[in-house]
């Protein structure tokens, strides 16, 4: 993936093992999640992941949409990533 926001366990100080995000084009904003990792995980919930559109899908809700703009490698690159990606994940129930 390209770009990505992300998620922090504080490892030292007042803070530590509280969870805080991060936007990736926001390096110096924190904002905090939970004050302890069960209390994280406690409060995530997931939709069931569906349908992960194919190469030739999105193409075609492209010309759906009327964006008539060429396809370029790197966008096909990217969705084949993202593609193998989501069809190696697999969900299960997590109980604490």
């Amino acid at each position: 993936m390209c770009f990505g926001d992300n998620i922090f366990i504080c490892v030292d100080g007042r803070e530590r093992g509280s969870i805080f995000f991060r936007y990736h084009d926001r390096p110096k904003r924190y904002i905090k999640l939970a004050d302890s990792f069960r209390t994280f995980v406690q409060k995530c919930k997931s939709k069931k992941l569906g349908h992960c559109r194919t190469i030739e899908e999105r193409i075609q809700g492209r010309i759906d949409a009327g964006i008539t703009l060429e396809v370029l490698p790197i966008e096909i690159a990217d969705w084949q990533a993202e593609i193998d990606h989501y069809n190696r994940i697999h969900q299960e129930q997590v109980e604490l």
